[in-house]
Order: structure tokens, then C-alpha cells, then sequence
């Protein structure tokens, strides 16, 4: 991961080069999702978001070159999540402040594979789970009522299996694992 690390500061480097700017280490930031070693998915901040389009630019093309990476796309939430396409529950530190992420992450190839049951079985446990933890409202506020960890040990009780077994996650150093 340090490969990496220093590849995309690199990129973040040359982009403000390339624009006259100088761009500081507090100026702009990175996390990444590495799933099952072969696909990467990359959350860029910078004060310029010239800087940051030059930056995602680069990667793409060098990606699979330099790292044999696909790159994919992931959506980060810090209000709850979405129990249908959630795979993980993360922590970072933002200006000082720690916060939750919850990330989305969805292949195009997946979407072939699940038929609408598929998809609504989560959102089910999530009912289910509200109504054992007395939660009549089922309105977006009963999601966060619901930690991630208890729909993914409901899930296993009711259908016997790890819904993210083949699921291999790593993460740029800025972010830990919580679930």
C-alpha cells in the first residue's frame, strides 16, 4: 500500500505543478477500498478540483498498469446506510474529528446476478430487526437505529451464510475497519 500511497501524492504533486499552484499535504486527501486484491476504489478531496480531475485521470490510466488494479466505484455514507449494498462500516479522522463511513460498493457485473428479491432481502432484516428492537416508525431514521453488525449477524442466522464471505477489503491507512 505504500507503493500506492506514494504514487497518488505523486500525481496530487504533479497535477499542482502542472497548474502553477503549490499544494499542500493539508490541501488535499485520499482514502481507498481495495476489494479482493484485483479492483480499487478511490474518494479524492483537494482544495482545486481542477487538481482532482487531472489527479483520477492519471490513476485510471496507470492503474492496472503499475498496480494491476481495476477501478470501481464505492459510495461513502455518514448517516446510516444502505442495508442492500453496504459492505463494510469504517472510522477516519477529518480535520480532528473522528467520523463513520459507511461504504456502498456495487460492480455492474453484480447487478446481472440479484433479482429484486435478492435485493430486498436486507431491507427486510432491517424491518425485522426494528420490529424486535421496538421500532414501529420505519421511516430513514430506523436505519440508523440499526447497527451494521446486527443485520450482518441476522443475516447469517436466517440464511446460513456470510454475506460478504468472498469479500476481501483493504483500506488506505487514514481508515479502519469497524464491521
Amino acid at each position: 500500500m505504500k507503493k500506492l500511497d506514494l504514487y497518488i501524492d505523486k500525481c496530487f504533486k504533479d497535477a499542482a505543478e502542472s497548474e502553477g499552484r503549490l499544494l499542500k499535504p493539508s490541501d488535499y486527501g485520499y482514502r481507498y477500498y481495495i476489494f479482493n486484491k484485483k479492483e480499487i476504489a478511490i474518494v479524492f478531496t483537494c482544495k482545486y478540483k481542477h487538481i482532482i480531475s487531472r489527479v483520477e485521470n492519471r490513476i485510471k490510466r496507470n492503474l492496472d498498469k503499475n498496480f494491476h488494479l481495476k477501478m470501481v466505484q464505492v459510495l461513502e455514507y455518514e448517516d446510516g446506510y444502505d442495508p442492500n449494498y453496504c459492505v463494510c462500516e469504517v472510522k477516519t479522522k477529518q480535520n480532528g474529528e473522528e467520523k463513520h463511513l459507511w461504504v456502498s460498493y456495487i460492480r455492474d457485473e453484480d447487478l446481472k446476478h440479484f433479482s429484486d428479491s435478492n435485493f430486498q432481502a436486507p431491507y427486510c432484516l432491517m424491518v425485522e430487526l426494528a420490529k424486535k428492537k421496538g421500532i414501529i416508525n420505519q421511516d430513514e431514521e430506523f436505519l440508523k437505529k440499526i447497527s451494521f453488525n446486527e443485520l450482518k449477524k441476522l443475516w447469517m442466522e436466517i440464511y446460513n451464510e456470510n454475506r460478504f464471505k468472498n469479500l476481501d477489503i483493504a483500506t488506505s491507512s487514514n481508515l479502519t475497519i469497524i464491521s
